[in-house]
């Protein structure tokens, strides 16, 4: 029998069926989940490092030469390219569309805490994955008031930590606030008297003031990337910083 004959001659079911279909349709429409701006992904990402008050040259010597070394080891590239202008090194990497970015993005990282020896004034690694949940926020909070600059970061921050803790929000970024800065004001009688120079002050607390990379180690199929950390999180722990021992290690 066809279907045809099978409707004219059940037409009850038929019509059953039909108020079914469009019942399931009408809710289906209803509570699906909708984005109005899907993610959607590139396949590229931009490293970054900036290197404030030198020239092109250098940058490409110092900065770009090291970082692709690194990144020749990945696999699904379709193609790297560079820039370097005055105080800045950008590097794009662009993958071919079969990739898993997931991976490559961790890749990356891996490939680029590998590299410890950028020049001492240059930024930390900057990576970013080009997508439009990258490049499109879904709103900016702007407020201001009668607070110290400092007051105000804090606020931010706080804020921040907040606003993370809201399900499905998953970055924030803050804006319009400079990097704190901490003075370190030298005692010149003192350094004299210990016979300590500024350059053993300075290279005692850049030396204290690092999180040192300690290699890889493969485990349960696995790599897994070692360091220490040994960056100053407080005033007091500048204040505590030794800059020079005797002999007998006092």
């Amino acid at each position: 029998m066809s279907i045809t004959n099978f409707s004219v001659k059940n037409p009850v079911l038929i019509n059953i069926i039909m108020v079914i279909v469009f019942v399931v349709g009408i809710y289906t429409v209803i509570n699906i989940p909708k984005e109005a701006m899907p993610e959607v992904d590139f396949g590229k990402f931009v490293i970054m490092v900036s290197y404030p008050g030198v020239s092109p040259e250098d940058i490409e010597t110092e900065i770009i030469n090291r970082i692709e070394e690194e990144l020749s080891d990945l696999d699904d590239v379709e193609s790297i390219e560079a820039t370097a202008s005055e105080g800045m090194a950008i590097v794009s990497v662009s993958m071919d569309e079969n990739a898993d970015l997931d991976k490559t993005e961790d890749e990356i990282s891996r490939e680029m805490n590998k590299i410890t020896n950028l020049p001492d004034n240059a930024s930390d690694i900057i990576i970013k994955r080009i997508n439009t949940k990258e490049m499109d926020s879904i709103c900016s909070i702007v407020f201001s008031g009668s607070y110290s600059e400092n007051g105000l970061r804090e606020i931010a921050e706080d804020l921040e930590t907040k606003v993370l803790q809201v399900e499905n929000v998953s970055k924030v970024e803050i804006a319009g606030t400079r990097d704190r800065e901490i003075v370190i004001d030298v005692d010149t009688q003192k350094l004299e008297n210990y016979g300590i120079t500024f350059k053993d002050m300075q290279s005692a607390v850049v030396g204290r003031n690092a999180n040192v990379p300690g290699g890889s180690v493969y485990y349960d199929n696995e790599e897994l990337t070692l360091r220490s950390m040994g960056e100053y999180n407080s005033v007091s722990e500048i204040e505590n910083t030794v800059l020079k021992v005797n002999t007998s290690g006092s």
